[in-house]
């Protein structure tokens, strides 16, 4: 199996939408789920307009997606009272968002692909550092940005349209 990762297209927009719905449907009794809610948030058209935007990096196993992540510029309310290790404006920084394995895909490497090639693209573009929250109780996604070599930074309540406030960890990894 070779992971390979692009930036998604208009074409993938549709897969998208299964592939999130196939995760939220996965995770809804589990324990350390991210908390999205079906039809809320993440759906086809909430991720198709992330797509437009050139912001939704895809991992493939041959010509299906095995997962993808959100990049962006866009932190979480509650942010501004981490304590960063490197000073840097919002449109100096990758914040990862939505990141999201297809179930049979899952604990074979390809959420560490996405969030390698997240890191290369803030190289390629200059960015100071890759910023992200967790929910509370995702331990798998907790797991895989220790190991990625983020720092985490603390917890602290932050609020989304999807969820409401509750405890987050926070992480950073300098580039």
């Amino acid at each position: 199996m070779e992971i390979t990762v692009r930036k998604a297209e208009e074409r993938d927009i549709k897969e998208l939408g299964v592939l999130y719905d196939m995760i939220i449907d996965q995770q809804e009794d589990c324990p350390t789920s991210p908390k999205w809610t079906k039809g809320v948030y993440p759906t086809e058209a909430t991720v198709g307009e992330e797509v437009r935007k050139g912001e939704v990096l895809i991992a493939l196993d041959g010509e299906r997606i095995a997962g993808s992540v959100i990049r962006n510029h866009i932190k979480a309310p509650g942010y501004e009272n981490a304590p960063w290790k490197i000073e840097a404006a919002d449109d100096e920084v990758f914040f990862i968002h939505t990141l999201g394995i297809h179930p049979d895909m899952q604990k074979k490497g390809v959420g560490r692909k996405l969030v390698e090639a997240v890191e290369e693209d803030g190289r390629r573009h200059g960015m100071k550092a890759v910023r992200l929250d967790v929910i509370l109780q995702n331990a798998p996604s907790k797991a895989l940005f220790i190991a990625s070599g983020y720092d985490y930074l603390g917890t602290y309540t932050l609020t989304y349209d999807s969820v409401e406030p509750q405890p987050f960890m926070i992480f950073e990894k300098v580039l």
